[in-house]
């Protein structure tokens, strides 16, 4: 897998593993966890933006409800090489 789809993949599945102790989640704690993982981290209340291995990400997140959606670029399978 290459390194960018590796770090992609990787901070989704954290994220995914946090139900179990998403009761302690807050914005401010995922933030610090934000700051670790990314680069050109910007934050504006619930929302991120920040770069992994020069891929932009965006993060939005709503408290009330307790979501959080993770955005990014995907690219036309056509211009991948197949590593």
């Amino acid at each position: 897998m290459r390194p960018t789809r590796l770090a992609l993949t990787s901070f989704a599945l954290f994220f995914l593993t946090l139900p179990a102790h998403a009761e302690n989640m807050t914005l401010d704690r995922m933030g610090a966890l934000i700051d670790r993982v990314g680069q050109d981290v910007e934050r504006e209340g619930g929302l991120w933006r920040l770069t992994i291995e020069d891929v932009p990400v965006m993060i939005v997140t709503d408290a009330s409800v307790d979501r959080m959606r993770i955005m990014t670029p995907i690219r036309n399978a056509g211009g991948l090489d197949e590593a």
